[in-house]
C-alpha cells in the first residue's frame, strides 16, 4: 500500500508527498515537518501526522491546530482513498494505492501488489507511470501523455530545455541502488583520474552501499556527504544512498522515516552538478550522454 498526499487547494497547490507501507510522516509549515509547506502561514509548525500501514492508513492531529477530514473536525481518523484533509489554508487530497485490490483479492494478492508497487518503475512502465513518482515542473506537465515511453518523454524534456525534469525521470525509472550507481559513474567520469580525497571517499561510500545496502553502509554514506558539507556532485551521490530508506534522524533518536523517492533528488543533483562541470558548450552534450548510459 502507498499513500499519496497532494495539495489541491492553498498556496502550494500541486505539491505532493508519498509514503510507503510502514512509514509515518509529519506535515506542517516548518523544517521540523517531514512534508514542509512553508508557503502556508496558517499551518502549525508541525500540524498533523499521517501513517501508512499494510492494513490501512490514518491521520492524527498534532497539538491544538484544527484539522478536518472531509469537512468534519477530527483529532484522529482512519483514511480512505479520496478523503480530503483541511489544515491551515491548504486542502490535501488522499490517494491510497492498493486499497481496492487489497479488499477485493485478499491478503495474499495484496502482498504481491505491495511488492510490485515498491519496485522501480522500469521495464514496460510508461512515462506517466514513472512521472507519478516525482514532482514535475509546471512546464513539463503539458508535455506528458498517456502512451509515451520514458525515453520519448525525456527527449521532449531535453528539447524543451527542461533538463532537471529529464534527469529526475531517468533516476525515477531506476531502482534506488541502480540510480546511485548511475550517479557515481557520472560524477567519476567528470572528476577524472584524481578526484579530491573527500569526493573519492563519498563516491566510494555511495558505491559500497549500492553493492551492499546495509544500514551501516547507508550511515557511512551520509557521513561522507557531511564531510563535504553536503555540497557538490559527490556529496549528492552519497546522499542518494542515505536517502534510499531507513531514518533521517541520527542513530539513537526516534526514527524520522525517509520520504519515499527522496533518493531521486540526491541522484538528480549529483548528475546535474557533474554535467555542469563540463565546458559550457559541452554541458548539454554531456547530459544527453549521461541520460543514454544509465
Amino acid at each position: 500500500m502507498r499513500l499519496i498526499l497532494q495539495i489541491v487547494e492553498g498556496p502550494a497547490v500541486g505539491r505532493r508527498f508519498l509514503l510507503a507501507a510502514g512509514q509515518t510522516a509529519r506535515v506542517g509549515r516548518t523544517e521540523w515537518a517531514d512534508f514542509a509547506v512553508p508557503a502556508d502561514g496558517q499551518l502549525a509548525d508541525v500540524h498533523f501526522a499521517v501513517e501508512a500501514n499494510l492494513d490501512g492508513c490514518s491521520v492524527q492531529r498534532l497539538g491544538d491546530a484544527p484539522l478536518q477530514v472531509n469537512g468534519q473536525g477530527a483529532a484522529e481518523s482512519s483514511l480512505r482513498d479520496g478523503d480530503r484533509l483541511t489544515a491551515g489554508g491548504s486542502v490535501f487530497h488522499v490517494q491510497i494505492e492498493g486499497a481496492a485490490l487489497r479488499s477485493a483479492a485478499g491478503a495474499e494478492a495484496a502482498e504481491r501488489s505491495e511488492s510490485a508497487a515498491n519496485q522501480p518503475a522500469g521495464g514496460d512502465s510508461t512515462a506517466a507511470d514513472v512521472a507519478a513518482r516525482i514532482e514535475l515542473s509546471e512546464a513539463a506537465n503539458p508535455l506528458l501523455s498517456a502512451e509515451q515511453t520514458v525515453d520519448q518523454f525525456i527527449e521532449l524534456l531535453l528539447n524543451a530545455g527542461l533538463t532537471p525534469d529529464a534527469v529526475r525521470m531517468r533516476a525515477a525509472e531506476l531502482s534506488n541502488r541502480d540510480a546511485v550507481r548511475w550517479a557515481v559513474r557520472c560524477v567519476r567520469e567528470m572528476a577524472g583520474q584524481s578526484p579530491r580525497p573527500a569526493d573519492a571517499a563519498a563516491l566510494d561510500a555511495a558505491e559500497k552501499w549500492a553493492d551492499d545496502p546495509t544500514e551501516e553502509n547507508r550511515r557511512a554514506a551520509e557521513s561522507a556527504a557531511a564531510a563535504l558539507n553536503h555540497q557538490g556532485a559527490a556529496a549528492f551521490a552519497a546522499l542518494g544512498a542515505f536517502w534510499s530508506g531507513g531514518s533521517l534522524a541520527p542513530s539513537g533518536l526516534p526514527p524520522a522515516p525517509v520520504p519515499e523517492g527522496l533518493y531521486i533528488q540526491g541522484v538528480a543533483g549529483a548528475v546535474l552538478l557533474a554535467s555542469a562541470s563540463a565546458r559550457p558548450e559541452e554541458v548539454h552534450k554531456t547530459l544527453c550522454k549521461f541520460l543514454t548510459t544509465s
